[in-house]
């Protein structure tokens, strides 16, 4: 799990951008590897809502669900995480990455750290 910053990252050395919210709800992203299908992941989606930290600064939270909505990936557990939840930026998720003209997923990592 990382924050959003290497999430970004890590889809950009492939090439690749972070997945959307609605590509992660497309299921697009099942079963692409990672053990990230029950696991809470990134997306690209922010959100107007957001937490002032101590430092009186203004943190921006940007869309996680897990990585598969229909079920694990095999068939098996439905959604765990309905409806997602908004993370602030230094928050850890998994990273899956879309390719926005193929509709491509990949997972460049474990979700399991």
């Amino acid at each position: 799990r990382v924050t959003y910053a290497d999430a970004v990252a890590q889809c950009h050395s492939l090439g690749l951008e972070l997945c959307t919210k609605d590509q992660i709800l497309s299921d697009i992203c099942c079963g692409t590897g990672g053990n990230c299908d029950n696991h809470l992941i990134w997306s690209s989606t922010s959100t107007s809502q957001t937490t002032t930290v101590p430092a009186g600064q203004v943190a921006q939270k940007y869309y996680v669900d897990d990585g598969c909505q229909c079920c694990d990936g095999d068939g098996g557990t439905m959604d765990d995480w309905v409806g997602g939840l908004w993370y602030e930026a230094s928050d850890l998720a998994g990273v899956r990455c879309c390719d926005p003209s193929s509709g491509v997923c990949s997972t460049p990592g474990s979700c399991d750290n």
